[in-house]
């Protein structure tokens, strides 16, 4: 009886592990590998937010929130009209992981 609970645990564990290792191995993408940038990224939308309330309009740059833009980054900002903005960071080469204002989500670009 105890042998067959040790087999059973041992078997559970490797059933946990391979979904673990599955997982994280088939994911397309994780803005939270890029835990600096994203915690960054969400500094600034807040930032870009209060601006807006206190306002009435986006900031046309991130000067004017008191962030500096720069083209090194780590985080840009793109105003896309008067009410709609999008902020991103690269992620690797060609990719990045991008917030859009409309959804208030951070997709893959």
């Amino acid at each position: 009886m105890k042998k067959k609970y040790r087999i059973l645990l041992i078997s559970l564990m490797i059933c946990l592990f391979l979904t673990w290792f599955i997982y994280n191995a088939l994911r397309p993408w994780d803005c939270c590998d890029y835990t600096s940038k994203f915690k960054k990224g969400n500094e600034i939308i807040q930032k870009i937010e209060d601006y807006r309330r206190f306002r009435g309009v986006l900031p046309e740059s991130l000067d004017d929130i008191g962030e500096v833009m720069d083209e090194r980054g780590p985080v840009f900002y793109k105003r896309i009209d008067s009410d709609k903005y999008f902020i991103w960071f690269g992620t690797t080469l060609g990719e990045s992981c991008t917030y859009h204002s409309e959804t208030k989500k951070w997709t893959p670009y």
